[in-house]
């Protein structure tokens, strides 16, 4: 059942559940949320690399 994921926090665990989210083509969007800059350059590569897969890919670095 696709849906929405959200993940807290940009660094290498969250790089990684960004990796699997979008491996798994079971979601019809990611909103990763972070409040360090350079932690989306990290995750704009790894959607680079993969692909979105169709799903909808969104970096915040506020939540307001």
């Amino acid at each position: 059942m696709p849906g929405v994921v959200a993940i807290c926090g940009a660094g290498n665990l969250g790089r990684r559940h960004l990796e699997g989210t979008l491996n798994s083509g079971q979601v019809d969007a990611v909103h990763v949320y972070d409040i360090i800059e350079g932690a989306f350059a990290a995750c704009e590569q790894v959607v680079g690399d993969l692909g979105a897969g169709g799903a909808e890919g969104v970096l915040h670095r506020s939540l307001g």
